[in-house]
């Protein structure tokens, strides 16, 4: 609550330091004046203003414009009341009336000058600015155009014992359009002064014959172009502002602080401890105010002031890091004043505020800093190392059986990822095919791999025909082809030939002993009384005479499944085929263009036909044929 009364009294008192840019046009608004009006032609109560004419009386030989004021008595001079108008001035109490024609006089005028404060700098840019309004009529007249000012070197007349129009030389602005407003408007003007001008003039500058006139209201006896004016305001546009900037808060660590606010277009300074240097020593905590006074504006700053907070240092949170790694340690530094001192602890570091180094075993670092005052603060920050992760091990290998599921599990304390060689990313996978399986498990410093093999259990049992129809159970061949039968029994039989021949229809058993057990299979022999039996010529001529070139098994129930193979007397086989449309020709070997010698060639049928009935019927026959050419 303190604080903010001082505030207070501060601004209070910077309302009574600072001034305004003044204007070149004293007494603009018309607020000083010798005395308050009572009557009409009180031009010149207006302090320094005159109505532009060789005489100052009261009369229609010469130009009389009308102070008005809030204070003001008469009809012709008060305000906001009066007999042109109802009016309120647009700022402050007083305007100042004029006429801008009058129907029963040519080219009468009324006109307001003041000499400037200081001639125009030539080159300079101003801005001049003003307002005008009619008020509300309260007699009828006549809106006219011509309306604006003058600024010449030396002050300007209507011509002697008249109220007629000025021509004199200077710079000149009028408001082009026809003025009607009843309402208050604010015009401005910028321009570069050309020569060193030092009067001001305002009012109608054009002739009757010139100006647009619209009447308004119940026109009388005197019809009159009248308008009221207020705050005429000339800048010069080229006056150095002045800035302030006392810089970020701060604090107070040291025994004294010196805010500086100087500025080289500065005329006075205020600051809110009731100094008025530009700079400010300050030696303890607050707000600190200042405001910087130029010819034309002021600027206000203002900046903290706080206590020195405690010294403080801060390593951060403990680390955990790799055997060996390098890392790096910060000491950030609060309070306290600089610069500082660092002491690092355990190691030969320097003076510094960071550090990197590395370790193989858990450390505590230790850093103390002490700041310029001798004030010592200490931070301590703990650094572990990740232990080495256990030996990644799958295990032995091992063996699956058929149908079987296998869980093989990776998962070890400390990793972080796993990946295994089909894809899978989990710690353990379930198998249910042989193969090799291998994984890489990664932990945060390092990896590790390992590998298994599961090999199938189950030993394989060739493909075998389970049911076999056949129109001659003598000598058939059945079962699988079995090189090595140390594993494989026919249950009816002490031999152990896979496959076998019988000579019987029926069931025949066999089965497999391995690692998985032991499986049983069966093979179940039909007879039928069929019509599908093969033939196979005994001999045929190769001559290409088109009769008897070719040998081909014949079924008049066709082939399903049929495999036809040809040897010679060496036991060399010279064709084989699948197809039960491809005949052989008598090449030497299948596709070659060498013919075989004549003689004794045997042939091995091993085919499947479908019977009349349905059934699936085995022939596995065997023959000779003789090659004539």
């Amino acid at each position: 609550m303190l604080r903010f009364l001082v505030i207070l009294a501060f601004v209070i008192s910077c309302k009574d330091v600072f001034a305004q840019c003044p204007s070149l046009i004293p007494n603009g608004g018309f607020e000083t004046y010798s005395s308050l009006p009572n009557d009409d032609c009180g031009w010149a109560l207006a302090t320094g203003w005159t109505n532009a004419a060789t005489s100052s009386e009261c009369n229609t030989s010469n130009g009389t414009p009308d102070y008005f004021h809030l204070q003001g008595t008469g009809d012709l001079s008060a305000l906001p009341l009066n007999y042109y108008s109802n009016i309120q001035p647009f700022e402050g109490e007083a305007v100042m009336g004029l006429g801008g024609n009058v129907n029963l006089v040519t080219d009468a005028r009324e006109y307001i000058s003041i000499p400037l404060t200081s001639p125009l700098v030539i080159g300079n840019e101003y801005t001049l600015s003003f307002s005008m309004a009619i008020g509300t009529p309260q007699v009828g007249g006549l809106y006219t155009n011509g309306w604006g000012f003058l600024l010449s070197t030396g002050p300007v007349f209507q011509p002697a014992g008249t109220n007629g129009l000025i021509n004199a030389a200077g710079y000149q602005q009028l408001i082009p359009e026809v003025f009607s407003s009843e309402a208050w408007q604010t015009f401005t003007f910028t321009f570069v002064a050309d020569q060193t001008y030092d009067q001001f003039t305002f009012g109608n500058f054009l002739s009757d014959e010139e100006q647009t006139i619209v009447e308004y209201g119940v026109q009388e006896f005197i019809s009159l172009a009248y308008i009221f004016v207020d705050d005429f305001i000339l800048e010069d546009n080229n006056q150095s502002d002045v800035t302030v900037n006392l810089g970020p808060d701060q604090t107070l660590c040291s025994t004294s602080i010196t805010l500086n606010s100087a500025d080289p277009n500065a005329n006075a300074y205020a600051w809110n401890t009731g100094a008025t240097s530009a700079s400010l020593v300050v030696t303890s905590p607050g707000l600190y105010i200042v405001e910087v006074f130029g010819q034309c504006n002021s600027a206000t700053d203002s900046i903290l002031i706080t206590d020195c907070p405690p010294l403080n240092v801060d390593l951060g949170s403990d680390l955990m890091v790799c055997p060996g790694d390098p890392f790096s340690l910060d000491a950030a530094v609060a309070g306290g004043l600089g610069p500082y001192t660092f002491s690092w602890s355990p190691g030969n570091f320097l003076n510094v505020a960071s550090i990197t180094t590395s370790t193989s075993e858990n450390v505590a670092y230790i850093v103390e800093v002490t700041d310029i005052n001798g004030t010592t603060d200490a931070d301590t920050l703990l650094v572990s190392v990740y232990p080495t992760p256990n030996p990644l091990d799958l295990g032995p290998d091992v063996l699956i059986c058929t149908g079987e599921t296998l869980l093989i599990d990776a998962e070890i304390s400390g990793a972080t990822s796993y990946l295994w060689s089909d894809a899978r990313t989990t710690p353990s996978v379930e198998i249910t095919e042989p193969g090799t399986y291998a994984v890489q498990v990664t932990f945060t410093c390092s990896t590790d791999e390992d590998e298994i093999v599961v090999t199938d259990g189950s030993i394989l049992v060739p493909e075998f025909v389970s049911n076999v129809v056949t129109c001659d159970t003598e000598n058939l061949t059945i079962g699988p082809q079995i090189a090595n039968t140390q594993n494989f029994t026919w249950l009816d039989d002490e031999q152990e030939l896979f496959p076998r021949r019988v000579n019987d229809a029926g069931q025949y058993l066999f089965q497999v002993t391995d690692d998985c057990g032991v499986r049983s299979f069966e093979v179940n022999v039909e007879e039928a009384n069929c019509d599908c039996e093969v033939y196979v010529p005994n001999s045929f001529t190769p001559n290409n005479d088109r009769s008897n070139d070719a040998i081909l098994p014949i079924c008049a129930c066709g082939f399903q499944r049929y495999e036809f193979k040809i040897f010679n007397r060496w036991g060399d086989m010279v064709f084989e085929s699948k197809d039960p449309n491809e005949a052989w020709i008598g090449e030497a070997t299948k596709g070659s263009d060498y013919f075989a010698q004549d003689g004794i060639y045997h042939w091995v049928l091993n085919a499947d036909s479908p019977s009349l009935t349905g059934e699936l019927i085995l022939h596995d026959l065997k023959g000779s044929i003789l090659l004539i050419r």
